[in-house]
């Protein structure tokens, strides 16, 4: 959409028609947090077209998390927060901006996130959530909560060190078994062996 108010980040063509790449300058980062939270039934009663905004005003919990995070988060009130809408979208952002993710740093089985913030509250992170993750917050483990197939961790008043961890538990099963079927394997194969020899030298 040549109409898009963001600056261009680039171009490029299929071929056949022309797209453009544009950069967000409003765009938060990985990882931000959240005061507030509404279960996944009321977000399920939401119009389908402001569900998005409703993820960047209100931490979306699953019903069966919401006495975990109540003792924390207080529960979304349009009144005090403000209505879920398209008009409101920078405004939300800014408030997500207050505590979110000042270092990053990734590899290929971990993000590591460092935010400070003014209370206990949850950190959210855009990343799909899976049962190989693991999180420690300033080295102590945390409870990954799937919010919508993405995921958070409380957070601590004050520097947050945030570090997730994936470890495919099927993978290193896998790798297992293998190991023990080589080794089962090699046993069987020396066995007969020997066996073998044995009998040939009893003839």
């Amino acid at each position: 959409n040549s109409d898009w108010p963001d600056e261009i980040y680039t171009s490029f063509s299929n071929g056949h028609e022309q797209s453009n790449v544009y950069q967000d300058s409003h765009a938060l980062p990985i990882g931000f947090c959240y005061d507030t939270y509404m279960t996944r039934s009321e977000f399920d009663e939401i119009d389908p077209a402001e569900r998005a905004h409703s993820m960047l005003k209100t931490l979306v919990v699953a019903d069966k998390d919401e006495a975990t995070v109540s003792t924390i988060l207080r529960h979304y009130d349009a009144a005090l927060d403000g209505k879920i809408s398209q008009e409101n979208k920078y405004a939300d952002m800014d408030k997500r901006r207050e505590a979110c993710t000042d270092v990053f740093d990734y590899g290929t089985d971990y993000f590591y996130s460092e935010i400070t913030s003014g209370s206990e509250q949850y950190a959210f992170f855009s990343v799909p959530y899976d049962k190989a993750w693991s999180a420690t917050v300033n080295g102590e483990s945390a409870e990954i909560l799937n919010i919508n197939g993405l995921m958070a961790v409380k957070v601590n008043a004050g520097k947050n060190c945030i570090r997730f961890h994936y470890s495919p538990t099927p993978l290193w099963c896998g790798i297992g078994v293998s190991a023990i079927s080589i080794l089962l394997t090699a046993i069987y194969l020396l066995a007969g062996r020997r066996s073998r020899k044995s009998k040939k030298e009893v003839l």
